[in-house]
């Protein structure tokens, strides 16, 4: 390596990461060993490693067994506030969104149920499970359930609008609010992993969350399951999570 000012690992980690950002090496391509790095950048071994750790630090690689370090894709950024919505936080950084519907049918609540959406234990609410993409990658896995005596029918509307926004509004609903959410991180299950063609199991951010109308009253329990490397969400800072 020619002659630099700072830490040598620094270098190299600014010049892998100037590749990976720009392009020049892609989501799910291999780095190169760490002793093909160190004969490119004429370091020793340790100082890659440095490197290869900061990049881990930053997100920009995953070091996996028997593999290497893996470069993975750079996540969206999912802003969580009072009205989240998935297509219009996606739109503000002109990605194209959609939610998909995977299934759908009218179940007895729950107690876990009924409690969120205050209604008696094994009343009638519309389940449905969609998965969301950003331009054209998975990002989320949901099941929602809402409740059915004022929203029949409404299975079919969303598989119609592919938004539930869109399908709320069909019932008077023309805005409504996050009332809370709780977030916790898992393994994905296979059911998961294949919904979000994953090649293998991999960290998820769940967020549990109530969505109410204006009025204050709960028309959505829903159990959101995040791509971990797809997907940033961002908490205002007047917010709190």
């Amino acid at each position: 390596m020619t002659s630099t000012k700072g830490p040598l690992w620094r270098h190299v980690r600014d010049s892998l990461s100037d590749d990976i950002r720009k392009g020049r090496i892609l989501p799910g391509e291999l780095l190169q060993t760490e002793k093909e790095l160190s004969d490119r950048f004429e370091v020793h071994r340790h100082t890659i490693r440095r490197a290869l750790q900061e990049l881990r630090e930053l997100g920009l690689i995953r070091t996996e067994q028997g593999r290497g370090s893996v470069v993975l894709e750079q996540p969206f950024e999912y802003k969580m506030g009072r009205r989240t919505r998935f297509s219009e936080n996606m739109s503000l950084n002109s990605l194209k969104a959609r939610s998909h519907f995977l299934y759908g049918d009218v179940i007895s609540a729950s107690e876990v149920v009924a409690k969120h959406l205050q209604i008696p234990v094994r009343s009638k609410v519309n389940y449905i499970e969609m998965y969301g993409e950003a331009e054209g990658k998975r990002v989320f896995v949901a099941s929602q359930y809402v409740p059915y005596p004022d929203m029949e029918d409404l299975i079919r509307v969303f598989r119609e609008t592919g938004s539930m926004t869109q399908s709320y509004a069909r019932y008077g609903i023309h805005d409504y609010f996050r009332k809370d959410s709780r977030i916790t991180t898992r393994m994905s299950n296979a059911e998961e992993t294949a919904h979000l063609k994953l090649r293998q199991k991999q960290p998820l951010l769940v967020v549990e969350y109530v969505n109410v109308d204006r009025r204050g009253r709960p028309i959505e329990f829903g159990i959101t399951r995040f791509c971990g490397d797809r997907l940033e969400i961002v908490v205002p800072g007047n917010q709190g999570i």
